[in-house]
């Protein structure tokens, strides 16, 4: 029943936000929706960078200690509220420097309301809190209804013609609201008397297990991120409209390849603690082929149907769009195995050559950008330097992970069989020959 509840949650929360971004694509046309996109994935790295990843450390140690979680409950909101400080104070700048832009100006003071969310951010905690005690189908159920009925107000603020500053300012709500319930909830665990040595110790074990997936959280949002911030500075917001609009084919198609690593990585991190060498090479080999599939199902489907239905949902003001899809699916399949290959590395090694990548990739994604629109600002090149990265991040996950060789071995490239090595072929035929006999997605 909790994988209906979760799956049904996942559907809602993807249907909602798709037709949010439309609603307002198609209200604030490519200039306004450029303006919110690039806002918002600036302020969205400063949020990103101030939970630190104590949210997901919380649930494991509090599943570790299941007993008393309360003691990591206050030192993670201890953590978070010092974190939001800073990121607020950071939100504050941006806004600063968002008041003396051309383009960004007249979202400034809207942008102040993300610091709200920030200082209140350790309510978050109460959600990873249930998770970590088994109740991951309220969490979702809680969480899902907040962000459809966010989406929900802003489509009906497009409808009524909301400005860019005020669709700001509802997203900015949507996280409030979520903050502000969760501090309810979670006060009788906060007004129990701190134990500060204790807190000490319970600080120094979250900030220890969120490192090992802060920073590559940190790298992957600014890998993905990055172009729509540099046609934000560079004034070109109605290009950065126009790539925000149809990079959301590709979030859509890693959001579903998402939601199927969310039961492969728990398996595999079981069959790696047992140490069977055999069982976890060949569930890799299966994983990689199953992701392959759907990645070219993704690919093939977004090439053809893409232009088309960006077109459609998004009207005319986003003519050039449709142009830049074709870039945008060719990245499809190496970023989705990328996400595989980034979650194998935390269980077996290797994660550090993966954030260095992103980050070195990043980088150099935008500085060819900035030389790309100094000489032929367009869309479709920006899309184009996305790709390219995309391929070259897969490239050094898959072929340069010295510590776990058969990434490499089950993602050979070829003219006829590009990513999927024939081993993996083979285990993605037996798997598919399994659900068919069980019923089963995910068989034993």
């Amino acid at each position: 029943m909790t994988s209906v509840v979760l799956a049904a949650c996942h559907v809602s929360r993807l249907v909602s936000g798709v037709a949010a971004t439309i609603f307002i694509g198609r209200q604030l046309g490519n200039v306004g929706f450029g303006v919110v996109s690039a806002a918002m994935a600036t302020v969205g790295l400063v949020m990103a960078l101030s939970d630190f990843g104590i949210p997901s450390a919380h649930v494991v140690m509090a599943s570790r200690h299941h007993r008393r979680p309360e003691i990591y409950t206050q030192a993670g909101v201890y953590l978070m509220s010092a974190l939001g400080l800073v990121g607020a104070l950071l939100v504050v700048a941006i806004a600063w420097w968002f008041s003396g832009s051309e383009n960004f100006g007249s979202v400034a003071v809207y942008t102040m309301v993300f610091t709200l969310p920030l200082v209140l951010q350790g309510g978050q905690l109460y959600f990873s809190g249930l998770h970590a005690t088994g109740y991951s189908s309220r969490a979702a159920m809680i969480g899902t209804a907040i962000v459809v009925l966010g989406a929900i107000t802003r489509m009906v603020a497009a409808i009524y013609g909301s400005s860019p500053g005020q669709q700001l300012m509802l997203m900015a709500f949507e996280m409030l609201v979520g903050a502000l319930l969760g501090w309810c909830l979670i006060a009788s665990v906060l007004l129990r008397k701190p134990r500060w040595k204790r807190l000490a110790v319970a600080s120094r074990h979250l900030l220890r297990q969120a490192l090992k997936t802060a920073v590559q959280g940190q790298a992957e949002s600014l890998f993905l991120k990055v172009e729509v911030i540099i046609l934000g500075a560079f004034g070109l917001v109605a290009l950065a409209g126009d790539y925000a609009a149809a990079m959301k084919l590709l979030e859509i198609a890693l959001q579903l390849a998402t939601y199927l690593l969310v039961p492969l990585i728990p398996r595999l991190a079981r069959i790696v603690k047992n140490r069977d060498q055999q069982a976890s090479s060949a569930f890799m080999a299966q994983s990689v082929g199953m992701l392959g599939l759907l990645g070219w199902c993704l690919m093939i489907g977004m090439m053809f149907l893409g232009p088309f239905t960006v077109n459609l949902l998004y009207g005319s003001s986003f003519s050039t769009s449709g142009y830049a899809v074709i870039p945008f699916s060719l990245a499809v399949l190496p970023m989705i195995l990328f996400q595989f290959n980034s979650r194998v590395a935390l269980l077996v090694g290797g994660a550090k050559r993966n954030i260095s990548a992103l980050f070195f990739v990043g980088l150099m994604k935008a500085v060819v950008l900035s030389l790309v629109l100094h000489w032929m600002p367009d869309v479709t090149g920006s899309a184009i330097v996305f790709c390219f990265g995309a391929w070259l991040v897969w490239y050094v996950s898959a072929c340069k992970n010295v510590s776990c060789r058969e990434l490499a071995m089950y993602q050979r490239t070829g003219m006829w069989a590009w990513m999927v090595s024939s081993e993996a072929r083979l285990h993605l035929k037996g798997w598919l020959a399994q659900t068919k006999r069980t019923g089963d997605i995910l068989p034993n």
